[in-house]
């Protein structure tokens, strides 16, 4: 079983583990420009791996923030991967 969002993919370690392997997709330039998964982290939480799938989504879209952007866009998008559904916890506003 893959889960698989539009820019990562979660690979469980194994069939009785609780533990994934974390893809992220990244764009490769040069001569034949293409996107593909590389790995991004092996035998993660599921929290762990959606927090860097959230990371990577945010650092791919910009590239300056303050403190106050990030925590909003760290919200928005793990709202949208489902990660707040998980517990974590991230202050509010």
């Amino acid at each position: 079983m893959v889960i698989q969002g539009d820019f990562y993919q979660l690979i469980p370690v194994n069939e009785h583990s609780l533990l994934f392997d974390l893809k992220l997709l990244y764009k490769v330039k040069g001569k034949n420009p293409r996107e593909e998964y590389k790995d991004a982290g092996y035998g993660l939480s599921l929290e762990s791996a959606l927090k860097k799938c959230v990371q990577y989504a945010i650092s791919n879209k910009f590239e300056v923030l303050s403190l106050k952007e990030y925590l909003e866009e760290f919200r928005n998008i793990s709202n949208e991967i489902g990660l707040l559904n998980q517990r974590v916890r991230v202050p509010a506003k």
